[in-house]
């Protein structure tokens, strides 16, 4: 799948990517050249900046109600926020089992180590979607890349105290957006 095209665009590269994945009109995405694929990312981005909701600057990446609005258009379900907990790892569990699309934001590395349980300031947007057996796939729109793992891996990853590669080398998910259903 493709990388996000510019340093801002995580979130505008995730909801391509599952769009690519659930809208025949969009898969042409998956083998787009790099020049149509930031086309299609710079177009979905200004969008999505001042037409879905509230104003949101462009530098700031994209939007959560922005994107849960793109999911939402993509797929046909209704997406919904949760914050990063017990509660919600079960959620996202049921969600794979499901073989639904899952994104997530993810953050840290911004306060000292001794307050990093308080660091919830998303500043990243990967996906996850089921792998094989109760495996998972995390793409990283940072690099393109889709890291392959154990659910139980992804778990410790997801509450880590150091970078993660799969996480574009934040270190835990802030926030999760959802389908409906999977409480």
């Amino acid at each position: 799948m493709h990388a996000q095209m510019t340093p801002s665009s995580c979130g505008i590269a995730a909801a391509l990517a599952i769009a690519s994945r659930h809208r025949g009109e969009m898969q042409w995405y998956t083998s787009a050249d790099s020049s149509r694929v930031k086309v299609a990312q710079k177009r979905l981005h200004a969008f999505a900046a001042t037409r879905m909701g509230a104003h949101w600057p462009e530098k700031l990446g994209t939007a959560p109600w922005a994107l849960q609005h793109m999911l939402e258009t993509a797929t046909g379900r209704r997406y919904r926020p949760y914050l990063w907990n017990r509660d919600t790892i079960g959620r996202v569990r049921n969600a794979l089992d499901a073989q639904d699309d899952i994104v997530l934001y993810t953050g840290g590395n911004t306060l000292p180590a001794t307050l990093a349980r308080f660091d919830i300031v998303s500043r990243h947007v990967v996906t996850l979607r089921a792998g094989a057996g109760t495996g998972v796939i995390v793409f990283d729109p940072a690099t393109g890349t889709d890291h392959r793992m154990s659910w139980d891996r992804f778990v410790d990853l997801s509450r880590s105290p150091r970078k993660v590669p799969a996480f574009g080398n934040w270190r835990r998910v802030t926030l999760a957006l959802i389908p409906d259903k999977h409480d």
